[in-house]
């Protein structure tokens, strides 16, 4: 009965911009992905990752997010999750405030058109990736590169 409003409202409030490179057709989550703000967006991804976790048996899993200078705390260290939207045109993806002396792990979340892909990168790699305003960025080819979510290291 509700649904048409709230799909409206959610149209009106959560966009930071229109993207027609994104469809239902092409990836129904990411193009919902890229009709959030940045911020809600991010939410979504460390939430995702949560449960992402819980299925790879790592223990002690717990959402802080906000302002805090990491997003997830697990009895196999701190993690920060970062996403990202392909850059429109290009193949490259900007991801933004990463802070290596605030975590073990870094979860990226690569938003494509027609996929969702999650890497991970190490808070000594990150460190060696980032420039000196905290950001990170990666061409699409070199996604592949970058390390998958390891097990848990208990």
């Amino acid at each position: 009965m509700f649904d048409t409003v709230f799909n409206t409202a959610i149209a009106e409030c959560t966009r930071d911009s229109i993207r027609d490179d994104f469809s239902p057709e092409r990836n129904f989550t990411a193009w919902r992905l890229s009709e959030m703000t940045t911020k809600h967006r991010g939410e979504v991804a460390e939430i995702a990752v949560c449960k992402i976790l819980m299925r790879l048996d790592y223990t002690g899993i717990h959402h802080i997010g906000g302002s805090h200078p990491f997003d997830i705390d697990t009895d196999q260290g701190r993690i920060e999750v970062k996403s990202a939207m392909v850059q429109k045109g290009q193949e490259r993806f900007y991801f933004k405030g990463i802070k290596p002396e605030n975590f073990d792990d870094l979860i990226l979340v690569f938003i494509h058109p027609d996929y969702i892909e999650i890497r991970h990168l190490t808070s000594r790699r990150a460190s060696d990736m980032v420039n000196n305003s905290g950001c990170l960025n990666v061409k699409s080819p070199f996604i592949k590169g970058l390390g998958g979510i390891p097990n848990a290291r208990v």
